[in-house]
């Protein structure tokens, strides 16, 4: 279909704005208690400026238009996640001592919060309805437990710049008479496998000088791969309570994947120059890292399009994007203004409907992309964030963590299976489940 454009995505937002309930609040001033270094309100200091004041703008603008409609003021007060977290618990001691009307948290603490009775259950805050468009309801369902949503997420929390994908040079597959990564694109097949089997290729060709594929960090790997994914290593949602799934095959195939390529896969010396110095000068046929390096990159050497991250195996249904710096939204149990907590709540989300697409496709578009057809990926990235319960909800209970993640980096780091971790660890991280978030039958 045609491609909706940025400005009927803000039209589009504009209308959804205009179609909720009027209120004057008489000037209040809110404030939004954000992890500094995955908060969409504020520029990190990685990211080119181009990317950023393109992200400001429309940002303040979408803020400003839920100011103007009811009378508020919105502040952001940056903490470090520890102290975040602290600020959360001390809100609840103090008898509902002002902290923050919102808090951006970081997806991975999400549990410790909740464990922790820190915050509301958005299910219960007048003036919402979280069916809307412009709230991910993908994502939703895993922030969901039992009889409690409890985090929101759409626009308004998502970093753009920070999802990741895989950059591809093009005249080195050309010069080793590989086809195009479009190709196994279409046929369903881009898979972790091909990647690295056409990367240690590449190593062979005098230019490259050796250097294979190059993951920005090695301890992003993990996450990096779990998501490329698309598995959920428990069940979650609205009205039901969360469990362990028996994901133990396809995991394992992960755990191999990643055992074979990363832990003894030769660790190329780049010498004076950084991974992304080497691809953007030529010399590397992929790297992976944020669709941000897509608008340092517009006048580099490399001929680079464009791809999301692989699947594992190439009968997954999908593919999904690694988000290594997004938020979700929350607010404390203490809350004392339920009404226009959850009015501007809705108002905010409906504001920033499609502004990532908007403005961050559009420039893409304009500027930055080598090819179309990379401007189609960066659609499909951005629409694809992987959100995973057991990833948010894991710093909260300790089995759970067991049963999943750990379990995964378990097996990763030793002898034994994510089957005898999942075996020992399963009815255990169920039970706690049970506790948590129990459901009447």
């Amino acid at each position: 279909g045609a491609r909706e454009s940025g400005e009927d995505k803000n039209k589009a937002a504009a209308a959804y704005l205009a179609s909720l309930h009027r209120a004057d609040y008489g000037g209040t001033f809110l404030k939004i208690a954000a992890a500094e270094d995955i908060t969409p309100l504020y520029d990190g200091e990685n990211h080119a400026p181009i990317v950023s004041s393109l992200l400001s703008s429309w940002r303040s603008e979408r803020i400003r238009a839920v100011e103007s409609k009811y009378n508020v003021t919105f502040g952001v007060t940056l903490y470090d996640a520890d102290t975040l977290y602290q600020e959360a618990k001390k809100g609840k001691s103090a008898e509902f001592s002002f902290v923050a009307d919102y808090f951006l948290l970081p997806p991975e603490s999400l549990g410790a919060y909740v464990a922790e009775d820190l915050l509301l259950n958005l299910r219960t805050l007048p003036f919402t309805d979280f069916t809307q468009p412009y709230f991910n309801q993908k994502a939703m369902k895993q922030t969901s437990a039992g009889y409690g949503i409890w985090a929101a997420v759409g626009d308004f929390t998502s970093f753009a710049e920070n999802d990741w994908c895989v950059y591809c040079n093009r005249d080195l597959l050309t010069k080793l008479g590989l086809p195009s990564p479009y190709t196994a694109l279409a046929a369903g097949n881009w898979t972790w496998d091909m990647l690295f089997e056409y990367a240690a290729q590449a190593a062979l060709l005098e230019e490259t000088a050796g250097s294979n594929l190059t993951l920005l960090s090695f301890e992003d790997s993990e996450e990096l791969f779990l998501a490329s994914t698309g598995l959920h290593m428990a069940t979650s949602g609205l009205d039901a309570t969360p469990s362990v799934s028996p994901n133990a095959e396809r995991i394992q195939k992960l755990v191999d994947c990643m055992f074979e390529n990363l832990t003894h896969g030769e660790k190329v010396s780049l010498g004076e120059q950084t991974a992304e110095e080497m691809f953007a000068s030529g010399r590397m046929l992929y790297y992976a890292g944020t669709v941000s390096h897509a608008f340092e990159w517009a006048d580099v050497k490399a001929n680079w399009c464009l791809l999301p991250l692989p699947k594992i195996t190439a009968d997954q249904k999908a593919y999904y994007t690694y988000t290594g710096g997004t938020a979700v939204l929350g607010v404390l149990s203490g809350n004392q203004s339920l009404d226009m907590t959850g009015t501007l709540l809705q108002a905010l989300f409906a504001s920033f409907y499609g502004g990532n697409e908007a403005e961050y496709v559009s420039s893409f578009l304009t500027y930055y992309a080598r090819d179309g057809a990379s401007v189609d990926r960066l659609e499909e990235i951005l629409h694809s964030e992987y959100y995973d319960f057991a990833q948010m909800f894991s710093s909260g209970y300790k089995s759970l963590n067991s049963a999943t993640i750990e379990g995964m980096r378990k097996a990763l780091r030793s002898t034994s299976s994510y089957q005898m971790q999942l075996d020992t660890w399963r009815a255990l991280a169920d039970s706690a489940m049970q506790k948590a978030f129990p459901v009447e039958p």
